[in-house]
């Protein structure tokens, strides 16, 4: 047997194995562990061992197996192996140990060469740190082989879950033997060393530890992070300032500078978590901070697993709140961490597969944009809506946009320029931007278009005075846009309802309808869909179409109406006029409203009354989900299509209702029908009442109350032309009020305590209508006044008096 050796003078030789290794090996083959033992102990054998050490760690640890575990000749080589690192020539003894856990494929063995090579390591003079970078990078080397855990979308206390994957408690097995190694180190007082050993203290954060959960669930912690803690605590005993890390990282050479994602785990840990957070430095700017870390966050974010991603979006939520208060400068973009940090966001939102996690990024993106000042968030707009290739993300960027538009009109005066003239017009030209004129795919461009084309109908409607210039504009976007977008609905129209009509007509059995059709986002195919199931997406297309072109025709009448309101200067006479649509195009629209708004009610226990709500709504019937834009005063339209409905639905009770009836008791059960119309939402109640007292919508709030009272009075025989006229209703009105905001607070079975408390106001309502009734409250002026509430309430609703 011959072996390859480092001699003194740095060049490897050949050398044969002595006789003592000979011996050794023999009678480990035999089993013959009494002699080994007694051979090692030997102290003559001393300089055997020292010699000899590069060719007898490779015949020990040819037994340290899990074959061999649990028997004497596993325990034997346990103590050899620790008799040579104790006797050896360490940087020889060294080399070989590297080799063996470079090339180990069992933990078994791993494990046990640890304390070897802490043994070895601590031999080596201090000056000699190269070696130490040697040993722990083998051990790092061995750690990357490691699988994750299998991504299995565990949310909240679910992850605690993850401590029972395989590959998981394989990871938390190994590290449980690796801290003890690292703790020797970290004690040292030479610096070069505590460099090295700080490097790879922060690698071992990353992978594969990075992929176990480190959060904590109402004080219970997965092992994880308590290991995770462990190894931030023993990095904040070599340095406590993080900054500095990152400045390692920029400047220092390979032997002290750490893997990125380890030291992006360090900071989730530190600012996410808030380990070990009271030995930080507060001294840094937090817009310094903020820059330096950015890549940190992409790192996390690029990494094809969700925990790491979770991670990622946590990091940047913190440091976005360090400057929640700071307008962030334009000249910070410049750094190409953003241009990273933005693409690997967006990866996550466009094709995570984990929808919190996708809407948690959505968010992170917002408020990502927010931090910047205008010009900064121009550039971010202008830039990304440029690069993109996913139109939905692109609306929802044009939605931001047109928020922070509306902020501007604020004061028009001081209105950066970033938001009107030549800059505006700029940014149009990326939003409204049909790569191939007609014959772009509408239904693919869906939400950039209808986003597109809501921002201008914002502006044709919002700035009468442009001060954004925009009407400067109009005439070149019907030539570049609108023109060509109308014929594409068209286009698109036709192709789709002849797709529709070929597959409607194409045999139903055999293996055409087994046909399988792929389904692609922003360029990406990711599933494909049956034939069946194609023609219901085919059908819904059709609605995208009829949304673009609603949109597109009210945008056209307002800019129409504003260029023939020019020569009056009258912003009266554009609001009116943009207001008095053709009745049938009117009726098409408020059928898609009705409809889009029916469908939201289900959606409002979860959701509330919101324009998500509303969004889930128009996504059940098949419209984009940005078609909540058509309802400009979000939750409050919602609120008052609940009322307006209900009290359609009243009435055809009430027709139904045996007219036999005294009125007090007609009364008192419609306003219980009334009433238990609310109990499905009425969680979410109390928020359509905040709604609803909200100034602009309190007219119509009064409305409906004062309609479904009129209603109940006139249903229950009530047709004097008097004072008593009033007098009813508005008692009525009060009564249930009143009997609304005591059911919020119910909590009886089916709500009896609300009926018996309905009960006895209706009592109350009778004795003080006698009581005025007798009285001679009955003054023209009071009178006029109630006449004139009544008729008001009908008008805003646009009701009539016709039963």
């Amino acid at each position: 047997m011959s072996f390859v050796v480092l001699c003194s003078s740095g060049r490897f030789t050949l050398r044969r194995a002595s006789d003592f290794t000979k011996r050794i090996e023999a009678s480990l083959k035999q089993g013959n562990v009494e002699y080994v033992l007694q051979a090692f102990r030997d102290s003559t054998n001393s300089l055997n061992i020292r010699n000899n050490s590069w060719d007898l760690i490779p015949v020990v640890c040819a037994y340290l197996t899990s074959e061999h575990e649990q028997t004497k000749l596993f325990e034997c080589c346990e103590q050899l192996i620790d008799v040579i690192a104790d006797q050896s020539n360490a940087e020889e003894a060294l080399l070989q140990l590297i080799e063996e856990i470079e090339e180990c494929n069992q933990d078994t063995k791993f494990c046990v060469l640890l304390k070897p090579l802490q043994k070895i390591l601590s031999r080596i003079p201090n000056k000699r740190v190269n070696s130490l970078a040697w040993g722990l990078n083998a051990v790092q080397t061995y750690l990357s082989k490691c699988e994750p855990p299998e991504d299995a979308n565990l949310v909240g206390k679910e992850k605690l879950l993850l401590d029972t994957d395989g590959n998981a408690q394989r990871i938390l097995k190994l590290y449980s033997a690796l801290v003890p190694v690292y703790e020797a180190f970290v004690n040292r007082d030479v610096e070069e060393r505590l460099e090295i050993t700080r490097k790879f203290l922060i690698q071992l954060l990353g992978k594969p530890l990075a992929f176990l959960d480190m959060e904590v669930f109402n004080g219970i912690k997965s092992k994880g992070r308590i290991i995770a803690e462990h190894l931030t605590g023993m990095v904040f005993q070599i340095t406590k300032n993080p900054v500095a890390v990152l400045e390692v990282d920029a400047k220092s050479s390979e032997f002290t500078k750490p893997g990125t994602l380890g030291v992006a785990v360090w900071f989730y840990l530190i600012y996410s978590e808030q380990v070990c957070i009271d030995l930080v430095p507060k001294v840094y700017c937090p817009v310094y901070f903020f820059q330096s870390c950015l890549h940190l966050i992409t790192a996390l974010l690029e990494v094809n697993h969700q925990i790491c991603i979770e991670k990622g979006l946590a990091l940047i939520n913190s440091l976005l709140r360090l400057v929640k208060f700071i307008n962030l400068s334009y000249l910070l973009l410049d750094s190409g961490h953003h241009s990273k940090f933005c693409t690997a966001l967006t990866k996550v939102i466009i094709y995570n597969q984990d929808e919190a996690t996708r809407k948690a990024a959505l968010c992170v993106y917002e408020n990502y944009l927010n931090s910047f000042e205008a010009h900064g968030f121009y550039l971010l707009v202008y830039n990304l809506c440029s690069s993109l290739n996913h139109a939905g993300l692109i609306g929802y960027t044009i939605t931001r946009y047109k928020d922070w538009l509306a902020r501007e009109f604020d004061n028009e005066q001081t209105m950066s320029v970033y938001f009107k003239g030549p800059k505006l017009f700029r940014l149009l030209q990326i939003f409204c931007r049909l790569h191939k004129n007609e014959e772009s795919d509408l239904v693919e461009l869906s939400d950039q278009v209808v986003a597109a084309l809501n921002l201008l109908r914002y502006l044709a409607l919002r700035d009468r005075n442009n001060a954004t210039g925009i009407w400067d504009y109009f005439r070149l976007l019907e030539e570049g846009y609108f023109k060509h977008l109308r014929k594409g609905v068209d286009l698109s129209r036709a192709h789709y309802e002849l797709k529709i009509k070929e597959m409607e007509e194409a045999p139903a059995a055999g293996d055409r309808n087994k046909a399988t059709h792929s389904v692609t986002v922003a360029g990406q195919r990711l599933l494909e869909v049956q034939k069946d199931e194609q023609l219901n997406v085919l059908r819904s297309s059709l609605t995208v179409f009829d949304v673009i072109s609603s949109i597109l025709s009210r945008l056209v009448e307002c800019i129409e109406a504003g260029f023939a309101a020019e020569t009056t200067q009258s912003a009266c006479c554009l609001w009116v006029t943009c207001r008095s649509s053709s009745a049938q195009q009117s009726s098409y629209e408020d059928d898609i409203r009705a409809k889009i708004l029916a469908a939201s009610l289900p959606f409002v226990p979860k959701l509330g009354w919101s324009k998500d709500a509303l969004t889930a709504g128009a996504k059940s019937v098949g419209y984009p989900e940005i078609s909540h834009g058509m309802f400009a005063r979000g939750g409050a339209d919602l609120v008052q299509f609940f009322q307006t409905t209900s009290n359609l639905k009243l009435v055809e009770i009430l027709k139904q209702t045996e007219e036999s009836l005294p009125p007090p008791v007609l009364a008192e059960k419609a306003i219980q029908a009334r009433l238990k119309m609310l109990i499905p939402y009425l969680d979410k109640w109390p928020q359509a009442i905040a709604i609803m007292s909200l100034p602009p919508n309190v007219p119509n709030a009064l409305a409906t109350l004062l309609t479904m009272v009129d209603d109940i009075c006139y249903y229950a025989g009530d047709r004097s032309i008097d004072f008593n006229w009033y007098i009813r209703r508005i008692g009525i009105a009060a009564v249930y009020k009143a009997t609304e905001l005591y059911m919020m607070q119910d909590k009886s079975e089916e709500f009896e305590e609300t009926w018996k408390f309905l009960s006895k106001r209706l009592e109350e309502a009778v004795q003080l209508h006698d009581i005025l009734i007798k009285s001679n409250v009955k003054s023209n002026t009071a009178k006029e006044t109630a006449q004139a509430v009544f008729v008001t309430a009908r008008n805003i609703l646009g009701l009539n008096w016709n039963r």
